[in-house]
């Protein structure tokens, strides 16, 4: 039911491999979908949200993006939600056609009154070609948008894009380690010896077994830091030997 991604970062991005960029926003993922007198607004995992009623019968549409509720603006206007795809508009298929060419026929698709009561207005995301990605990149590590979303025009509905995110690198205390398969695993860790755990992936030590224990402290590297503290998709980046 959810997007595909690949992570990247700054670094690793092949902008020769994609030919459209987005900023990418971070709200809800939600599946819209209308048809006849019905609208569901269904989460990641195709499970609704919400379900509609609609005073007059539509014909099919079917469009993914994200649901920002109003935390988020784009030229000064409060976004509700970004659509960033299309799988069927006005009755049609458009699974197998052009992302472009798919994103014109959901902006032709008439929103239902009820739905918009609900969902907010419906807006579409700027698009530019990867020459614009530097100055686009600018704007994410000062922090002013929240990453990229790089794609292929010609690529189908559902198919994978690249998120591309700043990455941080982050200080953490050991507060479990173990081995698996042969090599040193640390399972959270905290800011300092005895705190709170913030990172909860598994973070395979690799061949550094030395000073292998807990409250050594160690780097973690990821594509950002959550509210509570941790990094998201982490990964272990050596020991600190000073600490």
């Amino acid at each position: 039911m959810r997007g595909n991604y690949e992570d990247a970062t700054v670094e690793t991005m092949d902008l020769g491999h994609y030919d459209l960029i987005q900023l990418k926003f971070d709200g809800m993922w939600v599946q819209v979908e209308i048809d006849g007198r019905e609208a569901k607004i269904l989460n990641r995992h195709g499970k609704p949200v919400e379900v509609v009623e609609l005073a007059d019968k539509h014909p099919r549409s079917v469009f993914v993006g994200e649901w920002m509720k109003g935390t988020q603006r784009t030229k000064g206007q409060v976004v509700h939600v970004v659509a960033f795809d299309c799988a069927a508009a006005n009755g049609w298929n458009c699974e197998a056609r052009k992302y472009l060419q798919r994103m014109e026929e959901l902006k032709a698709v008439e929103m239902p009154r009820e739905l918009g009561n609900v969902l907010g207005r419906v807006v579409f995301p700027e698009t530019w070609h990867p020459r614009e990605a530097e100055t686009l990149w600018k704007d994410v590590e000062t922090g002013k948008e929240e990453g990229l979303i790089l794609r292929r025009n010609a690529m189908p509905f559902g198919a994978t894009v690249a998120r591309v995110k700043p990455l941080v690198e982050l200080d953490y205390y050991a507060t479990e380690v173990h081995w698996k398969n042969g090599k040193p695993v640390a399972v959270g860790g905290s800011e300092y010896p005895g705190g709170p755990e913030l990172v909860k992936a598994r973070l395979t030590v690799g061949s550094d077994y030395s000073g292998f224990h807990v409250g050594r402290c160690f780097k973690v590297q990821g594509q950002e830091r959550t509210e509570r503290g941790s990094v998201r998709f982490p990964s272990f980046r050596g020991w600190h030997l000073e600490k």
